[in-house]
């Protein structure tokens, strides 16, 4: 067995597992989703029912599933091996782990079967629950996270009047996220109106203490800007300002946390995967950051491997091709993949009516999946600490 075919089997039973979030839970086969998708449907049409509603598509191994359709119309179950599971009269079934499409005329939908004991993924997280949705917060304790990313405390909205600090959403956020390794974006592209160049590091500095003083308990990451460039500052018009400007933010903001507690990390820049040469460039500064967070939004649309099943595709190579984006810090620092961008249709037919190129795919559902499986693996292979998809 070829380490490729090893690793899909280890990938059966830990990744439909650990990415089983929102009832997607991925399998690796080569059947081809031509041959299970046949029946005719219509998005807007609700029949299927699965119940008990309470799982929200997550059930567990014990779990009686009971699929209903509102006019008693028969059901088709199907694996993600292409498999009918069940063919019949609407029913109650106990299946073993894994993913499943179920189709009846006219409707179709997507469940997870997880194991009885499924306490999350020490490297998963979401985006925050910001604490104003009863149902995500109920979905999201399914899906028991590790770690939550939140912007409810950004630089412009804490610290609109200066000295002045409103941490109703922050403080909100926090306290919907008990036990999650809680990442704090602090600061994004608006500034408060009365900063400019002369004050710009001394009161972002301020407000990074007054932060960390007051989640000193519950952060686990200070986040320095999502997505710094050079027109989210003042004076940086060059990669040598910008770069020079943004460690000088890194090497306060950090000696302001420390100082309070040793234990946040204090990460970033948080770019996206085209940017390479300004990653580079931090890398003089690599002694200021606990971890390197980074956004990725192109391996999910060009994979590893451009057929899934290809056989000289070995996750563990890939700390060499990510070298090419992180330099030193893909050996040296925690990665944290705070945003993942992940491509693909959806398996049930919902069209994608997003025009940004960015986030368009031509990827069918399936073959999405089967991309999904392989960053996550390729970035796991890195010893990457987080992943958090966005979607």
């Amino acid at each position: 067995m070829n380490v490729f075919r090893a690793l899909r089997a280890v990938l059966r039973v830990v990744v439909c597992l650990c990415l089983g979030i929102a009832g997607v839970c991925f399998a690796a086969t080569d059947w081809s989703p031509a041959t299970l998708l046949t029946q005719p449907f219509n998005t807007n049409v609700s029949k299927i029912q699965l119940i008990p509603g309470s799982r929200w598509g997550l059930f567990r191994e014990s779990d009686s599933i009971s699929i209903q359709t509102t006019d008693n119309s028969a059901i088709q179950v199907f694996d993600l091996d292409g498999n009918s599971v069940y063919s019949g009269a609407p029913t109650t079934l106990t299946l073993p782990r894994g993913h499943y499409i179920v189709e009846c005329n006219g409707d179709r939908n997507q469940f997870a079967v997880l194991p009885n004991d499924y306490n999350g993924a020490s490297f998963l997280g979401t985006e925050a629950d910001n604490g104003g949705d009863s149902a995500f917060t109920t979905r999201l304790a399914l899906i028991n996270p590790s770690w939550a990313r939140t912007g409810q405390g950004q630089w412009a909205t804490v610290e609109a009047q200066q000295g002045v600090f409103n941490w109703t959403a922050m403080d909100q956020a926090v306290a919907a996220n008990p036990g999650r390794k809680i990442i704090a974006i602090a600061g994004d592209v608006a500034v408060p109106p009365w900063v400019n160049a002369t004050n710009f590091v001394a009161d972002y500095t301020q407000f990074i203490q007054a932060m960390a003083n007051r989640y000193s308990n519950q952060l686990a990451a200070i986040e320095v800007w999502n997505e710094p460039w050079y027109n989210k500052f003042p004076n940086t018009t060059n990669q040598d300002t910008f770069v020079a400007f943004y460690l000088q933010l890194v090497a306060q903001a950090r000696q302001a946390v420390k100082a309070i507690n040793p234990s946040i990390q204090v990460i970033g820049p948080a770019w996206t995967s085209f940017v390479r040469n300004e990653s580079l460039a931090m890398t003089n500064g690599i002694a200021l950051f606990d971890g390197w967070s980074w956004h990725d939004y192109s391996h999910g649309y060009h994979a590893p491997d451009q057929d899934y099943d290809a056989p000289d595709w070995i996750p563990m190579l890939e700390t060499d091709r990510l070298g090419y984006y992180f330099g030193d810090f893909v050996t040296q620092k925690p990665l944290l993949v705070d945003e993942l961008g992940l491509y693909g249709q959806s398996a049930l037919g919902i069209a994608n009516t997003t025009t940004d190129p960015l986030y368009r795919s031509n990827l069918d559902w399936y073959r999405g999946m089967c991309r999904t499986i392989k960053t996550v693996i390729m970035y796991r292979a890195c010893g990457v600490e987080a992943i958090i998809p966005h979607v």
